[in-house]
């Protein structure tokens, strides 16, 4: 006859518990391993060109527009390679605010990008600093000024001088700069088209400046380097670069 449930119970309970299998390290690379991968990466990715380089950008934000998973977090050791070296393609200059994690809308991780960021994505001497060495030193071939959508920077520079002055000193200066970029900006009815108008205005303005930088001149005039402008767009994730 079939055992009673309290029978079937008990069978259970007398059972031994199985024991869950400990992940193993066996197959793990290890630092050294790590490192060297890392210098064989840097040394192929050292033969794409600057259009290369913003075309697997543009694939990889397409990778988080669509909700695909990002860069897989590193490993123990891969943690401890990173220290040795770093070469980065892309330098870029973003907004601070919280809503723009620029690794995350690149699908990227620690060591593959190289950002500079303030309120409004502004080309500064301390930005212009951290560039001048990730172009200089680190041997980055695309530089991108991202500016975003409802930029609360981009929106306070259009504010009335006399109001602008009632800030801190940095941040008047810093406004103020913004403000000469937008220059006499086209007033559009649509606060949608209107923010994403001053918004790009100001990356550009950004952009001319750097393009100004003789270092990246001399670059840019031999095909090692290139400086575009975007637009992060908050409510889809797509980032779209500007003509």
């Amino acid at each position: 006859p079939p055992s009673s449930p309290a029978a079937h119970a008990e069978g259970r309970r007398s059972r031994p518990k199985q024991k869950r299998p400990h992940p193993t390290t066996a197959n793990m690379p290890t630092v050294d391993e790590c490192i060297e991968c890392n210098a064989s990466t840097a040394a192929e990715e050292l033969k794409m060109n600057p259009d290369d380089v913003l075309a697997r950008l543009k694939i990889l934000n397409e990778k988080f527009c669509n909700g695909e998973a990002g860069k897989a977090p590193l490993s123990a050791e891969e943690k401890q390679a990173i220290t040795v070296t770093q070469k980065p393609l892309v330098g870029l200059i973003s907004c601070a605010d919280s809503r723009v994690p620029v690794e995350i809308i690149f699908s990227s991780g620690p060591g593959d990008l190289f950002v500079a960021r303030n309120a409004g994505n502004v080309y500064c001497p301390a930005t212009a600093a951290s560039l001048d060495y990730g172009v200089k030193h680190l041997g980055i071939k695309l530089l991108v000024v991202m500016g975003h959508q409802c930029c609360g920077a981009v929106k306070a520079a259009q504010l009335p001088s006399d109001a602008i002055a009632g800030e801190t000193p940095d941040l008047v200066t810093l406004l103020n700069g913004i403000k000469k970029g937008l220059g006499d900006l086209e007033q559009i009815d649509n606060k949608v088209a209107h923010d994403r108008n001053a918004v790009s205005t100001n990356v550009r303005a950004q952009v001319k400046a750097m393009g100004e930088n003789p270092v990246y001149a001399a670059k840019v005039d031999v095909g090692d380097l290139k400086i575009v402008g975007a637009f992060y767009e908050m409510a889809t994730g797509k980032v779209h670069f500007l003509d």
